[in-house]
């Protein structure tokens, strides 16, 4: 009868052990390990201040330039072979165009953020306007602000890719540049966009 008794105590504390296990794995999130993340809903929050949501979004936060007050994101996603990337932020001077372009250097570091490079062009075609002719694949175009200075703009393509390793179409390294002026599509390389009043690195 001890032996019965021994026997079940045992298999019923093997079955606690395992459940706690199994709910430990259930809940527990790993990061890599770098300094200064953190998890803020279901979210990895890098110490430099890019959000990677676990539903495969890239949300990137756009860095003020050139004295600009413009702030908001840049989000990212990729499925079935297409980027899509959406821009919401506030802070533009007042209603009118704003240059929206990729950039070929994964550098913001810069007050005016000339550290980005020029356009991000990997066929070495002349500057124009997304669809017509010959465009740098980093020619998006423009967003359009509200009177009080809001964007919400959408795009999406499939010349672009994210972390495919192929040089032309991989933006992972790359930088999302806005401009203080319109792109006029004409004047090369850029379109008499202006100065760069945001920036972001696509990582």
């Amino acid at each position: 009868m001890k032996t019965s008794k021994l026997s079940v105590i045992l298999l019923m504390a093997g079955f606690v052990f395992l459940q706690t296990s199994c709910d430990s794995k259930e809940t527990t999130t790993t990061t890599t390990g770098v300094a200064g993340d953190t998890i803020r809903d279901g979210a990895i929050v890098l110490d430099d201040q890019r959000v990677v949501a676990d539903n495969g979004v890239k949300t990137l936060q756009l860095q003020s330039r050139s004295n600009s007050q413009v702030s908001g994101t840049a989000e990212l996603r990729e499925s079935e072979g297409t980027v899509y990337l959406t821009i919401n932020a506030t802070g533009f001077p007042g209603a009118g165009e704003y240059a929206l372009h990729i950039h070929e250097f994964g550098d913001c570091s810069a007050e005016d953020a000339s550290s980005a490079g020029g356009h991000w062009n990997p066929d070495d075609d002349a500057h124009g306007k997304w669809g017509h002719g010959e465009f740098h694949k980093g020619d998006i175009g423009n967003l359009t602000a509200t009177a009080d200075g809001n964007v919400t703009y959408e795009f999406n393509t499939d010349k672009w890719c994210l972390g495919c390793g192929d040089t032309s179409k991989d933006i992972v390294g790359k930088s999302i540049v806005i401009h203080k002026d319109a792109d006029d599509f004409t004047s090369q390389p850029a379109g008499n966009a202006g100065d760069r009043i945001a920036c972001v690195v696509i990582q």
